[in-house]
């Protein structure tokens, strides 16, 4: 069954190109184009259509007329890098995601009478046009959403002319003051190390809660002194050095070289190093 049904949407993709491929030739026979290079402009409404190839084989195509067929998507527009109309009104196309980025001279855009769904998928692909001058969507399923229109002009800057009807500079600066005031209100939410206003004052109240607050850490701070004057120096001892032994007199104290004793020859008494301790009180 499975091979059935593959055979089968094998031949369906095929008629589809078939028809395509006859609309073609009948065109391009009845404007006497011979050369790809040559098409400027392709007019194929009314013809049934569910699908094309790629038409990148056409280098200088800038006006194309599909209206009025079964298309669904638009894989075959990816790649037309120097068109500049598209008339795709009354199909079935559903999204535009991944179409129109790189068609950088597009300025007429068709797509009214489709069925569209996606708002922000819509406008966030349409958002890639910067020379689109006019633009339709009336007649799909995302034009009844709230903020339709405001959100399409706040997107699309460009534009001129939105779904038949001038677009004045006042809506454009009603729509950016409308998304970017929105904006602003997320990033204050959400932000981090944002600026807090604060009362201006050049002193606190006794009875406030910050002037607690320091009375309390300067009585820590006074205990932390109060606790090191108590553990400050009260005795310093030193060594005396001048009842050391020197080199000359170790012949003297040969049995006992660190120790002082009476001096059989000498008959005198000789004092011991001591540890000086001097108290402060």
């Amino acid at each position: 069954m499975e091979k059935k049904f593959q055979i089968y949407d094998l031949a369906v993709h095929k008629s589809a190109f078939v028809k395509y491929e006859n609309a073609l030739k009948e065109f391009l026979e009845k404007n006497n184009i011979y050369r790809d290079k040559d098409v400027e402009e392709l007019y194929l409404p009314f013809q049934g259509l569910k699908d094309l190839k790629s038409l990148s084989r056409f280098k200088n195509l800038k006006i194309l007329w599909l209206q009025s067929n079964k298309l669904k998507a638009l894989p075959f527009i990816q790649n037309c890098y120097t068109i500049t109309e598209l008339y795709l009104q009354d199909n079935l196309i559903q999204s535009i995601e991944n179409t129109f980025r790189n068609l950088y001279n597009l300025n007429v855009i068709f797509l009214q009478a489709n069925q569209i769904t996606d708002l922000n998928t819509t406008v966030d692909e349409l958002s890639y046009l910067k020379h689109l001058k006019n633009l339709n969507l009336f007649n799909n399923p995302i034009s009844l959403e709230n903020n339709y229109r405001s959100l399409v002009v706040y997107k699309v800057p460009s534009l001129e002319i939105f779904d038949r009807n001038t677009v004045k500079l006042k809506e454009k600066i009603d729509a950016y003051n409308k998304y970017e005031v929105d904006k602003l209100e997320i990033r204050k939410k959400y932000a981090f190390m944002r600026c807090v206003s604060v009362r201006k004052s050049n002193e606190f109240n006794n009875n406030s809660t910050q002037s607690n607050r320091i009375d309390s850490v300067r009585q820590k701070n006074n205990f932390k002194n109060e606790n090191f004057l108590a553990r400050s120096i009260k005795e310093f001892s030193y060594f005396d050095w001048s009842k050391v032994d020197r080199f000359e007199d170790k012949s003297y104290f040969e049995d006992f070289p660190t120790m002082r004793t009476k001096n059989n020859d000498d008959q005198k008494l000789v004092e011991l190093p001591q540890i000086v301790a001097i108290r402060f009180t």
